[in-house]
């Protein structure tokens, strides 16, 4: 029988460096191809280049995806001989600081978005009692604008009613009544 054929057979779990080296096979044949006993150039799918090389395909494209991601985190050549479940852990252990950092981000975020809201109010509010104030300046300044012109005709007025006054002298009041609201002389 020969190798491609045979039974694939279940590999507990390699280390970092055999699967890094089966990935950058299977990727090879993927894209390069290879070449059968006559010397055509023959071009492979992923599912046959699995097969060429001895693992299944759904395990290397794990290993692939794994392999990228980690290669940001650690460096790979150091941690070689380690299995490939030591780069699930450290993507998971990322993965929830990521998430506990958006987290984090979050509420600093929502806190931020309080404090400046309590400082609009604030600021509104002291904006409310200014205004109050500007307005009854006004109001104050429109009164005193109206008494300064009221003044001089007061005393018109009364200057006015001194020279009725003067002019008319009412005698005996048992002699005046009042008819339609007015004062009226019976004689």
């Amino acid at each position: 029988m020969c190798k491609q054929h045979q039974p694939i057979k279940r590999v507990k779990e390699r280390t970092i460096i055999e699967a890094k080296q089966k990935v950058d096979q299977w990727r090879c044949l993927y894209k390069n191809g290879g070449i059968d006993e006559n010397g055509k150039k023959i071009k492979y799918s992923l599912k046959k280049a699995a097969e060429k090389v001895g693992v299944p395909k759904k395990s290397l494209e794990d290993y692939r995806y794994l392999l990228r991601k980690a290669q940001f985190l650690v460096d790979l050549n150091k941690v070689g001989d380690k299995r490939m479940g030591f780069l699930r852990l450290i993507l998971k252990q990322q993965r929830y600081n990521q998430k506990q950092y958006l987290q984090d981000q979050h509420q600093t975020v929502a806190e931020q978005k309080h404090q400046l809201k309590k400082l609009e109010n604030q600021q509104h509010f002291e904006d409310m009692i200014v205004e109050g104030d500007t307005i009854k300046q006004a109001w104050d300044d429109d009164l005193l604008d109206l008494s300064n012109y009221l003044q001089p005709l007061q005393c018109t007025v009364n200057e006015q009613e001194g020279i009725h006054v003067d002019n008319f002298e009412i005698g005996n009041l048992d002699d005046v009544c009042k008819i339609n609201g007015q004062l009226t002389l019976i004689e």
